[in-house]
């Protein structure tokens, strides 16, 4: 597989099998391949911490739990914790002239030496408290527009296989244009929301209720079938869009499903959830079922498999997720 291959072909896995071993030389493959990363200043700052299930304590997986993505970290028979350790940035000096004296930097070498004691070892030892605090939106910025021009390669290489590399490329630079149009466009529409709290979750709210459908429905229910994901999810699609033009609004002055529905925006989100339960219910009903392999492991039996197995006290995520929903429907009833 060469490096434009494996690059469109990676994937979030959400399913893993927590007693499958990972080969040592697979683990070690992966810490080299971060070792010789390229990294400002040779300073090489990137640590990693392997976790083995079947070897670590309780204690330890426990502390391994995330809001984000917990329920993988849950499944994973290894874990490999990466973290950056600040204080590489104190040899950053002599990592600058480990470069100089490989002569990877510069061309006369006295010349070279004066350089960067005298400019950029300075500048660099000046500029140390802004380098240390993490650049969030930078690194949130660049994982978007790198993410969304996989996408895109992806995508153009799932419709034409046959699509050439170099055209790949093309594609994938213009839909990264595209999503920071679009995010410079939308950047615009602040004045018309009451809040920046509304602001940030107008667009996840339109559309993560299908998404949620397909996902609730696609654990819950065996039933479900692939051409009502699909149907549900265009639906939330849909619906989703027409919520944004009507109620940013796109067009004209009026929230027509705010101020003259008197629906309230994060309420919008239930009522796109419930239409889009709808559809997958219908369409899985009409549609054959999949097969018992193909869902084993993978969907509970029944929704009662949720209270199946031993309780372990009040850290028992059921028990945390029924507290949950009750607050969650208090709260509603008081601030209704």
């Amino acid at each position: 597989m060469d490096v434009q291959e494996a690059i469109g072909s990676r994937r979030t896995y959400r399913y893993l099998l927590p007693h499958k071993p990972v080969e040592r030389e697979k683990i070690q493959k992966m810490l080299e391949a971060a070792r010789i990363a390229s990294f400002w200043g040779n300073v090489q700052a990137l640590r990693a911490v392997v976790v083995e299930r079947e070897n670590a304590t309780p204690e330890v997986l426990e502390s391994l739990m995330a809001p984000v993505a917990g329920f993988q970290i849950e499944q994973a028979p290894v874990v490999i914790v990466w973290y950056l350790d600040f204080s590489a940035l104190d040899v950053q000096g002599d990592r600058l002239h480990e470069l100089m004296e490989a002569r990877v930097m510069g061309v006369d070498l006295q010349k070279a030496k004066e350089m960067l004691d005298n400019v950029l070892i300075p500048f660099f030892k000046d500029a140390m408290p802004a380098i240390r605090v993490s650049g969030l939106t930078e690194f949130d910025c660049g994982q978007g527009v790198a993410q969304a021009t996989l996408v895109a390669v992806d995508i153009v290489g799932r419709v034409r296989p046959d699509t050439p590399d170099r055209t790949r490329i093309t594609v994938g630079r213009f839909t990264a244009v595209g999503v920071m149009l679009l995010a410079m466009v939308w950047s615009t529409q602040g004045d018309k929301f009451t809040s920046i709290f509304e602001a940030i979750n107008k667009i996840p709210l339109a559309f993560a209720p299908a998404i949620t459908c397909v996902f609730v429905f696609g654990v819950f229910w065996p039933r479900g079938t692939k051409q009502a994901s699909l149907a549900a999810m265009a639906t939330g699609f849909v619906l989703g869009s027409i919520d944004l033009v009507l109620d940013i609004p796109l067009i004209g002055d009026t929230r027509v499903i705010s101020d003259v529905w008197g629906i309230p925006f994060m309420q919008q989100a239930w009522w796109l959830f419930v239409a889009c339960s709808v559809v997958y219910v219908g369409v899985s009903l009409v549609t054959p079922a999949p097969s018992r392999e193909h869902i084993e492991d993978l969907c509970w039996t029944s929704p009662k498999a949720v209270f199946a197995g031993r309780f372990e006290g009040l850290s028992d995520p059921r028990l945390l997720a029924g507290a949950l929903c009750l607050l969650m429907v208090v709260m509603y009833w008081l601030l209704r």
